[in-house]
């Protein structure tokens, strides 16, 4: 659920990017050695024995260090990577240590999901798809090379790091499937429920509010769509056999709910404290399962509620592997033994930020840089507009693939992102 996470894995992109963790960077050009001079091979520290190669460690640096300086310039000031970052920490400390712990972070993914037999297959076609919309969305494969050697990728790279986020989605969808390692108890299921206050439940919404516009309907409109709510209800509160009221709303929902996630959450909603706004929360609160409310008016509309038990819910499983696998991500983390080598500790990231910078420079094509001076506007796609999108290797989604997008979601519980997170 959106924000019931306990987010413990680090930046990723839906289709992500990062550097090769699973497979070397045969032919291609190294961007490591062509910005700073040294290998992408150079060994920079190691996690439990596995090295973690420059071309492991400088995506990361690149994006932590762009994040930065695009604060820097929205801010209107020069780069100061000297300067306290909270606390003590100077803001070049505070870039590689991040970029450390994301590197640690996926060296662990992958040691620990490849010793439980999670595998990804390169020619997944659903994968090359997505693959191949990248690369359009991007601008073209000439762009696409371009926006990896910005950010100190390649092509092997790029299909590495996606492995590492499929895999791991491979294991939280099997570890606690019926007959896996995880596989939780119904004594377990409904401690979880009860430790982090969920609900379930799915309504009929009839909207109040253009959707397009967000413009509200006129008086006859809305009057028009109240009655209608009424008659539902009544519909519904005279069936009496509690599996075909469950029914007949289903029916009445999909033929009628006006809510954009309705098709993404077919059976409802697994919630917590403040995931909804406060009227279809208190709603939902005030049922017993299995019973339909009267009219619960929001700023969206008209909702009729069926409250439903939430150890029945699919979205429950979910989001129990969700938490069991940041559990173990949490704990491969922890007991790493970590050794940091000459390479990672002399680098500077003021040194690296200028260097990556004078690099950049040198990629643009020559009429481009010239239309860039001239017209002082940035040209596309710039390191850093294609960023992150997900806070860990299992989570794919976009904000707009969200099942509570505008209903019936509080917009003032919305959830946190990490910093530098983009589109």
């Amino acid at each position: 659920m959106k924000n019931m996470r306990n987010r413990a894995l680090g930046l990723v992109l839906s289709l992500v990017l990062l550097t090769g963790l699973l497979s070397g960077c045969g032919q291609e050009s190294d961007p490591i050695q062509e910005a700073f001079g040294f290998s992408g091979d150079t060994v920079m520290l190691t996690v439990d024995g596995n090295d973690v190669l420059a071309s492991d460690l400088m995506y990361w640096m690149a994006y932590h260090t762009d994040y930065i300086a695009q604060y820097y310039q929205v801010m209107g000031q020069e780069i100061d990577w000297s300067a306290s970052l909270g606390g003590n920490q100077p803001v070049g400390d505070y870039v590689k240590e991040q970029s450390r712990q994301t590197a640690i972070l996926y060296s662990t993914v992958v040691a620990h999901t490849a010793a439980a037999g999670y595998s990804f297959d390169p020619d997944d076609a659903d994968y090359k798809l997505q693959f191949e919309q990248a690369k359009e969305n991007m601008g073209g494969q000439e762009e696409f090379q371009r926006f990896l050697k910005e950010m100190c990728l390649t092509e092997d790279s790029f299909h590495a790091v996606n492995s590492v986020a499929l895999v791991y989605q491979h294991m939280q969808e099997g570890i606690c499937r019926k007959g896996g390692e995880y596989e939780p108890s119904q004594e377990e299921l409904k401690q979880y429920v009860s430790d982090n206050d969920l609900l379930a439940a799915r309504h009929i919404l009839l909207m109040t509010k253009d959707p397009q516009t967000d413009e509200a309907l006129t008086p006859e409109q809305i009057a028009e769509k109240k009655t209608k709510a009424e008659g539902f209800v009544a519909q519904l509160q005279a069936i009496e056999d509690p599996k075909q009221r469950s029914d007949k709303f289903n029916e009445l929902m999909k033929a009628n709910s006006e809510d954009s996630g309705l098709a993404s959450f077919p059976n409802g909603y697994l919630f917590g404290a403040g995931d909804m706004v406060a009227p279809f929360e208190e709603g939902t609160r005030a049922l017993e399962i299995g019973q339909v409310s009267g009219i619960i008016e929001s700023d969206y509309g008209f909702h009729i509620i069926l409250r439903d038990d939430p150890i029945q819910s699919e979205e429950l499983l979910n989001t129990w592997a969700e938490t069991k696998m940041q559990e173990l991500s949490n704990e491969w983390v922890t007991s790493a033994v970590v050794e940091d080598k000459e390479a990672f500790t002399n680098l500077d990231v003021a040194d690296f930020y200028a260097k990556l910078t004078a690099y950049r420079e040198s990629l643009q094509p020559e009429t481009e840089s010239q239309e860039d001076a001239n017209s002082g506007e940035p040209s596309a796609p710039q390191p850093g507009d294609v960023q992150p999108a997900g806070d860990d290797p299992q989570d794919v989604k976009t904000q707009d693939s969200d099942p509570q997008d505008g209903n019936p979601q509080d917009s003032d519980t919305s959830e946190e992102k990490p910093a530098g997170e983009g589109q």
